[in-house]
């Protein structure tokens, strides 16, 4: 049994490489093929018939994995952290940490070159499998200045004060988490452990790069003893190329990292101070590993991680051919060739390219028939199509219509029942993104024991130590808002809160996600304001700013004067002030009706 809790040895990491390497071998065999469908660069014909045969490929199978990826959800995440306390000041110190967190994943995002989200999104629905991966960038932490320290030395005091502005300014909006998502090739995990206790990480790094960390890793430091690092030197390899790339492998647990040459020795191994392991791993659905499917005895891989165009590469390779054969077929009959028994082909060739006749009669000269374009190509063609549609992606999803589909409701009911297909890869990078999301907040308890810095922040978001405390637990969802359902769901809500059956907080966290607190304040701000004694005092300050108080004095009589004329017009003359009242109203209104009342006559 192995233990991941000691100091790995060099033969340790290569028995763990090969284990894993062997155990994903045939599922990476099978991304391969995939990629070259992706990547339109898939064999059309046999081999010994594809030279004399066109093999020209539409984008089907890299539009249907792109719209899949590009349309069935929103990569802005959305926080929820439950409150552990039933006051106020839970909600509140809830509300902050979705607000901030929120903020911090999505600046971390930005970062890269690529959406790491959308990417992992795009390996979930191209390989059925995904990997997230989370890192802190320690260089990036603000230093606060110092006097007289190199190189600002005989420094004015204005001068180190700017100093001092910056690191603030700097420490306020440091955001040091990456979030990447790899190419799930280069990671190796347990298969069958969605956390699993380690991982290999497979990376290439130019030699002059290399000497220069592996030098700055011998340096003294809390993380790792000098006498662990063994320095590399580009002076002692074969070729001494400062720009050859050397293969590494990244051994880490949650208490260790070793970096080590692929085929050599540890180069340093250092103490994982975050207490996890960074990286975690889903598949995007479940599977079926048939009876003889094993790899060594144990779990295989390839039958689950399999991707979206596994189950239809045949059709999508016949609907190729049958495009490249029904395409030569029209070239052919457009620019038939011209056949003629009077005239040589060079004769014949010279009068079809100029503006000379051909010689000869009427029978003499004849174009070569080629076969006609069938019906029943084109309902192979349709019925590849609708194959291929019912084993990917259907156009229902990206705003398509079928045939005798109608109303809004019809639509949305196909829609949904279509997006059912992906609602297990959805529910999987929700919890990859949740996986981050925790171990983000772990970051910045672990970071707030071992530096001078508690907190970490982008755009006046702090996200605080102090305001965690020792809860990491947080949901991440990715909303992706239909609006003519949310408009309905909003209404059905509005109608329950009406009623009393949903509270004011409930709505607003379904309807506007996060930072109830915030949203709740907003709402009884303007509340507060509508009233109409507030009105007029905000009235009184407006018009003072503006310099118009006679004017709004003279308004506010105008007003009461019409009030006054208006009340006067409703009002009913009393009889006891003396006013003559009309005959006919001083018999009573009403009387009781009896068995003497006579009925009134039916018109």
């Amino acid at each position: 049994m192995p233990n991941f809790d000691e100091k790995p040895t060099a033969a340790f990491i290569d028995q763990a490489h090969t284990h894993l390497r062997d155990q994903w071998s045939p599922a990476q065999q099978g991304w391969d093929t995939r990629d070259t469908f992706y990547h339109r660069t898939y064999t059309l014909w046999p081999n010994h018939i594809g030279a004399r045969r066109p093999a020209a490929k539409s984008s089907r199978p890299t539009a249907i994995v792109d719209r899949a990826a590009d349309t069935l959800i929103n990569f802005s995440p959305t926080w929820h952290r439950v409150s552990r306390k039933s006051d106020q000041t839970g909600t509140e110190g809830a509300d902050v940490i979705e607000v901030a967190g929120k903020a911090i994943m999505n600046d971390s995002a930005l970062r890269e070159m690529v959406l790491p989200f959308s990417q992992m999104w795009l390996h979930l629905i191209h390989y059925q499998y995904a990997v997230a991966e989370i890192g802190f960038d320690w260089m990036s932490r603000p230093i606060e200045p110092k006097r007289d320290e190199r190189p600002f030395k005989g420094e004015t005091d204005d001068e180190f004060a700017a100093r001092h502005v910056r690191f603030l300014v700097e420490k306020d909006n440091w955001n040091p988490i990456r979030i990447r998502a790899p190419d799930p090739r280069t990671v190796l995990m347990d298969p069958e452990q969605k956390q699993p206790p380690y991982a290999i990480q497979m990376q290439g790094m130019l030699a002059h790069e290399l000497e220069t960390l592996s030098k700055r890793k011998a340096q003294p430091g809390p993380r790792v003893r000098r006498q662990d690092v063994n320095v590399f030197l580009v002076a002692n390899q074969t070729d001494r190329n400062p720009f050859a790339r050397v293969n590494l492998i990244h051994y880490w647990t949650k208490d260790f990292h070793s970096v080590k040459l692929e085929k050599g020795e540890i180069l340093w191994t250092e103490r994982n101070p975050w207490g996890f392991m960074p990286f975690s791993h889903a598949f995007a659905r479940a599977g079926i590993m048939p009876r003889d499917g094993s790899v060594n005895g144990g779990f295989n891989p390839k039958y689950i991680a399999k991707g979206l165009l596994e189950p239809v590469e045949d059709e999508l390779r016949m609907h190729a051919q049958g495009a490249v054969y029904r395409h030569k077929l029209g070239v052919d009959a457009a620019f038939a060739l011209v056949g003629t028994e009077g005239l040589s082909a060079e004769e014949l060739a010279d009068a079809q390219g100029g503006d000379k006749y051909i010689e000869g009669a009427k029978d003499s000269v004849w174009i070569v028939q080629t076969p006609p374009l069938q019906t029943s190509m084109f309902q192979q063609a349709q019925e590849l199509d609708a194959g291929i549609e019912r084993g990917t992606f259907t156009d229902i999803l990206s705003g398509g219509r079928q045939a005798g589909v109608t109303t809004v409701g019809q639509h949305a009911l196909q829609s949904q029942a279509a997006n059912r297909q992906f609602q297990t890869p959805i529910i999987q990078l929700q919890h990859l993104a949740s996986i981050v999301g925790q171990r983000v907040l772990q970051m910045v308890l672990v970071l707030d024991q071992n530096s001078t810095f508690e907190q970490i922040g982008i755009n006046g978001m702090i996200l605080k130590a102090s305001e965690i405390g020792h809860d990491t637990s947080v949901l991440i969802t990715f909303k992706d808002i239909n609006p003519a359902t949310a408009l309905q769901a909003k209404e059905s809500d509005r109608r329950d809160f009406e009623l009393g059956l949903m509270s004011e907080e409930d709505f607003i966290r379904q309807h506007h996600s996060e930072d109830v607190t915030g949203w709740s304040q907003r709402i009884d701000e303007t509340r507060l304001w509508r009233r109409p004694s507030l009105v007029e005092v905000r009235a009184d300050d407006v018009a003072a700013r503006l310099g118009i108080e006679d004017q709004l004095r003279r308004a506010r009589e105008l007003e009461a004067g019409e009030t006054d004329r208006a009340r006067r017009a409703n009002e009913v003359p009393n009889p006891a002030e003396g006013q003559p009242v009309p005959e006919s109203t001083q018999n009573p209104l009403r009387q009781n009706l009896d068995e003497n009342t006579q009925s009134p006559a039916r018109q």
